[in-house]
């Protein structure tokens, strides 16, 4: 990441296995290099990368840069490769929902205070 080659330190950090080192280069990508970071990924990296995101979302505060780097991943992907990653996909999906679920509940909350104050 320091010699400006994100693509070439997330093949890297991959490669290695190191989930620390993933999460750290993962978060250090701009969100305009997604893209091109992950159709640079060779197919075999493809899983890890998801399995990553997929925890990420689950327990990350950052839900929308990593439903971005998701988006970017499954525009990508080969379908075969996806197909074997069943488990990462419903767990993405469960988080997905899970935040949609609380968005609406806000959006909710924030309309009925609204109509409330607008009712005065």
């Amino acid at each position: 990441l320091r010699d400006d080659q994100p693509a070439r330190a997330l093949a890297f950090a991959l490669a290695l296995g190191h989930a620390p080192t993933l999460a750290e280069v993962v978060a250090g990508i701009a969100l305009g290099e997604v893209d091109v970071c992950v159709r640079g990924l060779p197919p075999h990296h493809l899983p890890r990368l998801l399995r990553h995101l997929s925890a990420c979302l689950a327990n990350d505060e950052n839900f929308e840069f990593y439903a971005i780097w998701l988006r970017s991943l499954l525009r990508s992907a080969p379908e075969e490769v996806l197909r074997d990653e069943a488990p990462a996909l419903r767990d993405a999906t469960r988080s997905l929902l899970l935040h949609k679920r609380a968005l609406s509940s806000l959006v909710d909350d924030n309309e009925n205070a609204l109509a409330f104050l607008l009712s005065e």
